[in-house]
């Protein structure tokens, strides 16, 4: 038999106390509840601040490009142009044509929805390279690295008239940003002309 003192009683007496005041009622559980859906709108608006971040962004990788390739003046017929577009990773595309009977060739507009120009880490690079192979040596219709992500109108103008013979040399050109002059002009490398 168990004796129980004045210590075991309060002891019990209080661990009663405590059960019967962690007990809720139905208000208690109405409140607990209410307390909880409140405390979850303060979190969602807290994510709901960083939605900026999902923004989309329109990205100009290239405008449209028409040229045509010769051999000392004369047509190169089914030759196939490459066209290799890359925005930091995030697209990363070779698209293929071939020129036709005149040597002419052509590829549309390029643009694409990022969320990336919406970080402050962002830095813009994209890189645009019109290349051919004939013979087995590559060359350089249009290679250059941009971090505008509008379109330039001197770009623009340049790539619409491409202009390429393959025996002409590679050479270096720089492209000035008219519609931003503060901006630096970029160098591309190309064995086309535009005279």
């Amino acid at each position: 038999m168990r004796v129980i003192t004045s210590r075991v009683a309060a002891f019990y007496s209080r661990r009663n106390h405590l059960n019967s005041s962690l007990r809720l009622g139905r208000s208690g559980v109405c409140t607990l509840l209410l307390a909880a859906l409140m405390s979850v709108h303060p979190i969602e608006a807290a994510a709901g601040m960083f939605d900026f971040f999902k923004k989309k962004y329109d990205v100009h990788l290239s405008p449209e490009v028409r040229g045509s390739v010769k051999l000392d003046g004369k047509p190169v017929v089914g030759l196939v142009v490459l066209r290799e577009l890359d925005y930091i990773g995030v697209y990363e595309k070779t698209q293929k044509t071939k020129t036709d009977e005149q040597g002419r060739f052509s590829f549309s507009e390029k643009n694409v929805s990022a969320v990336e120009p919406g970080s402050i880490f962002h830095e813009p690079r994209i890189w645009n390279v019109v290349h051919v192979f004939y013979n087995g040596e590559e060359y350089y219709l249009w290679q250059g690295v941009t971090d505008s992500l509008e379109s330039v109108k001197d770009e623009r103008e340049k790539l619409l008239r491409l202009n390429c013979d393959l025996s002409n040399s590679l050479e270096i050109i720089d492209i000035e940003n008219t519609e931003d002059p503060n901006k630096r002009p970029h160098a591309i490398k190309s064995i086309c002309r535009w005279e």
